[in-house]
């Protein structure tokens, strides 16, 4: 948000409400924060962080009605800690203001999610989730090879997979891409 693919997104929610999954996760990077992004910005960009911050409160309680999930955790990525370290750096006074945490933007309590800080795991069963570490083209083995566990990220906005075989286990990593709009992912991958 504000910068989501409506169709992929749209078949992503369609697809919870076919599977009825008990637990939605959510990676990370769900806002951009592109006003407080250390990169040049283009200004035909007009976006506002409250508005944007009330379109993805909405979107996480549209996820949860409309997959009727039971749980429903976010991530933390590194387009939303784009906050915090704006306000560490620019705004020193104002970060300790609790209308400045990310739960409290999201009303993250209101639409039933729970929040995860970035770099940190959530685990169901067997199944790791994190944001993600690394953006590289072999950033699904370089995450599998660090952790030893099956880990599902985000992060890097490509779709990538690897498997490697123990003799009492297998272990699997999925980069599951991301539903930025092509126009605006190419500016962070090319």
């Amino acid at each position: 948000v504000p910068f989501e693919n409506k169709k992929a997104l749209e078949c992503a929610i369609k697809c919870g409400e076919i599977f009825k999954p008990d637990e939605v996760v959510q990676l990370g990077d769900l806002l951009d924060y592109y006003q407080v992004s250390r990169f040049v910005k283009d200004p035909t960009r007009d976006t506002q962080i409250q508005s944007d911050c009330d379109k993805a409160s909405a979107l996480l309680k549209e996820i949860k009605r409309r997959t009727k999930a039971k749980t429903a955790t976010l991530l933390t990525g590194n387009h939303e800690s784009r906050v915090s370290k704006f306000l560490f750096s620019q705004a020193k006074a104002l970060a300790t203001v609790r209308a400045l945490k990310l739960e409290n933007l999201l009303s993250l309590n209101d639409a039933g999610w729970q929040l995860i800080p970035e770099h940190e795991f959530y685990a169901i069963g067997p199944v790791h989730f994190t944001h993600g570490e690394y953006v590289a083209s072999n950033s699904a083995p370089k995450h599998m090879n660090r952790y030893g566990e099956t880990i599902i990220h985000g992060h890097d906005h490509k779709i990538a997979c690897a498997m490697h075989k123990y003799l009492n286990k297998t272990i699997e990593e999925w980069s599951v891409g991301c539903l930025s709009s092509l126009e605006v992912s190419q500016d962070y991958v090319k």
